[in-house]
């Protein structure tokens, strides 16, 4: 990622946002822009009042209710499509592949949430 002020700027803005969702909103599904399956902060520009709609920093995530989010990895977004944006696209398939193992898993009951809590047997792996 560059050292570009710019970019540490928006990781400084997510991160406050991250903080934001934690202590004052939960994690409601309107506070993230839903990519597939998985999700992606910052959230839509429209949940940002004055904030343009550009690409910048993405943080790849997962929202698996109002009070679990799994925070995942991200990078500078150069195209309109994460899939074809040669920094995000690797970041955004893992949130996707987990995502949908994630949510299999929850379906089975192999992972139960609970509250802010995954309950699930001390063996359980996911395999991507």
């Amino acid at each position: 990622m560059s050292d570009n002020i710019e970019y540490r700027e928006q990781l400084g803005m997510i991160l406050q946002y991250i903080e934001e969702i934690g202590e004052k909103y939960g994690a409601l599904r309107g506070h993230f822009k839903h990519e597939r399956s998985a999700d992606a902060l910052p959230p839509p520009y429209y949940i940002q009042p004055g904030k343009p709609n550009r690409y910048g920093l993405r943080l790849y995530c997962i929202r698996l209710s109002n009070d679990i989010v799994v925070l995942l990895n991200g990078d500078l977004k150069t195209e309109n499509n994460p899939e074809d944006c040669p920094n995000c696209r690797r970041h955004f398939r893992f949130a996707n592949a987990l995502a949908r193992k994630l949510d299999e898993a929850i379906r089975a009951k192999d992972i139960i949430l609970n509250g802010r809590e995954l309950e699930m047997d001390e063996d359980f792996e996911v395999e991507l």
